[in-house]
């Protein structure tokens, strides 16, 4: 049979020396004096527990010294363990706790989780007609997408030259949506087709994403046209998604940098050379058929960026 043992280890010198010194810093420490009148908390329970009350001074501290903006871009780090003393019991206690101004942010925030499959960008998860700066060259655009979450228009096709805030205009109304509460996707093309190839060993995988593209109450397809041309791509991953849509007139928004007469001639080709004019007209149709075009004209936001 194992014998248990208690080891008691004896503190240097030294050591004493610290520990004393903490529990008169402890005792003479203003928020130490608050719990103790907080929770009728008698001074022994410091003694026997100093670094444990230094830990939780430190966790305070580490906490209230937190930016706005770092709490925006973290929440999490708004939590911590509290300390709390039960005087009927005579026992400290542990518990956790997060404070307000990261609840505040986690509330704030609480619209992103209606976003289906891929989380929406960090730059785009403040977009907002109401905060955000607009050019001219985009007001009509802006315009007819803010009546978009509840109107008849079934889609649009957003379409202008490199960075004039294209994406943008779409994550406003994403953004818009998800806060009312309906289940949203931004999606790069580029990126849902890399992420169906990187699964398609997992069939359930690939069924799920494009099963939850298809039915999530509106979708941006962003930066349609840059990805790699492909027949697959094209006509079983895309033309699907937006038939079914179309079909059951689900709100689609497209984001291109290529004007929707240029894309019949784009899809025809694919990245190997292939040409099918009439898998791509088919393809291109739908798109005519869910979306009413929507010209985005401007500077180069990105230029301007500091």
């Amino acid at each position: 049979m194992d014998v248990l043992k208690n080891f008691n280890f004896e503190l240097s010198d030294k050591q004493i020396e610290d520990k004393q010194k903490l529990i008169q810093l402890l005792k003479e420490n203003k928020t130490i004096q608050n719990f103790m009148d907080r929770y009728h908390c008698p001074f022994s329970v410091i003694e026997n527990n100093p670094f444990r009350f230094k830990d939780w001074l430190e966790s305070l501290q580490r906490v209230n010294d937190l930016s706005t903006q770092q709490l925006r871009d973290n929440p999490h780090l708004g939590a911590y363990v509290n300390l709390i003393y039960d005087d009927v019991a005579g026992v400290l206690l542990d518990e956790y706790k997060v404070i307000d101004q990261a609840l505040e942010v986690h509330l704030e925030k609480r619209y992103l989780n209606q976003y289906a499959i891929f989380p929406l960008s960090k730059s785009l998860q403040t977009a907002d007609f109401n905060t955000g700066v607009f050019k001219k060259g985009s007001l009509e655009a802006q315009s007819a997408l803010i009546g978009f979450t509840k109107d008849d228009v079934l889609g649009y096709y957003i379409h202008g030259d490199l960075g004039v805030g294209k994406s943008y205009l779409a994550a406003c109304v994403t953004n818009m949506m998800a806060r009312s509460g309906s289940s949203v996707a931004f999606v790069n093309v580029a990126e849902l087709l890399s992420h169906l190839k990187r699964n398609f060993a997992k069939s359930y995988e690939v069924d799920y994403t494009i099963e939850t593209l298809k039915n999530v109450d509106f979708i941006v397809l962003d930066d349609l046209g840059a990805e790699p041309i492909s027949a697959w791509g094209r006509d079983e991953v895309l033309l699907p998604l937006l038939n079914y849509r179309l079909e059951n007139y689900k709100k689609t928004l497209f984001t291109s940098n290529y004007p929707m007469t240029d894309l019949e001639d784009l899809y025809a080709i694919d990245q190997r050379g292939n040409i099918d004019k009439v898998r791509a007209k088919r393809f291109v149709d739908r798109i005519y058929a869910i979306s009413e075009s929507l010209a985005v004209i401007g500077e180069n936001r990105r230029h301007n960026r500091k």
